[in-house]
């Protein structure tokens, strides 16, 4: 009886070892395979740039409401459904002295040009129906609150389409 029980535990043993080895990967593995799956879900996205340099007469409140504002563009439609893939933000702080002033960005995934050009709207698309109106209204409410007298304009706008 001893040595039936002896040789289960070592085959329950034998079996968890093997199971950890075959089933475990390390975490730059994962990394890897994640960060793999993420450019392949990404590729030929197009990413939309946008770089604010506040007035110095903002408020705490002011500016966040615009951070709100503009980060509930992600749920703006387009012929009844989202169109916008993810909007983030962060505030600058970089240490390498380029800024030039510009004090928060704010990224924009789109799954296409057409929809990246929906959200751009005016001045290039300006028949109703062709652009994003709560995009347009954004564009209005922010423009007082950018240092728009700024060497650099206040906002600056970079367009790419994703590609690894």
């Amino acid at each position: 009886m001893k040595k039936k029980i002896s040789t289960i535990r070592f085959f329950i043993v034998t079996l968890l070892i093997t199971l950890t080895i075959s089933c475990s990967s390390s975490d730059e593995d994962i990394n890897n395979n994640t960060h793999e799956m993420n450019h392949e879900l990404l590729e030929g996205k197009i990413r939309h740039i946008v770089l604010f340099k506040f007035k110095e007469s903002i408020t705490t409140s002011e500016r966040n409401e615009v951070i709100k504002r503009f980060t509930d563009l992600r749920n703006a439609t387009k012929n009844g459904k989202k169109y916008i893939h993810s909007i983030e933000y962060g505030n600058q702080n970089s240490k390498e002295g380029v800024d030039k002033d510009y004090e928060i960005a704010f990224l924009v995934t789109f799954n296409s040009l057409a929809d990246r050009d929906y959200y751009v709207g005016k001045p290039f698309l300006t028949a109703p129906g062709t652009f994003d109106p709560q995009h347009d209204a954004f564009k209005n409410f922010v423009g007082p609150f950018l240092d728009l007298e700024n060497a650099n304009g206040g906002v600056l706008v970079f367009d790419y389409v994703l590609k690894y």
